[in-house]
């Protein structure tokens, strides 16, 4: 996997922490789920990243 997309994706567990105890708890969300995605497409796109697709596509190859 990408190393800014797993580094991204780390920040998930921290985000459900402060959704957790936080008194607006829509406003968070709907604001941490539009930067990830943003954030993630645009790494996608400049790193030359072909989607998830490729990724599962190596893994079923070393399966066999």
């Amino acid at each position: 996997m990408n190393i800014a997309a797993a580094l991204a994706l780390q920040s998930i567990p921290f985000a459900g922490l402060a959704i957790a105890v936080s008194e607006r708890r829509e406003i968070l969300l709907v604001s941490y789920v539009s930067a990830l995605g943003i954030l993630l497409s645009v790494i996608a796109m400049i790193d030359d990243y072909h989607g998830f697709s490729q990724v599962f596509g190596l893994a079923a190859d070393a399966l066999q």
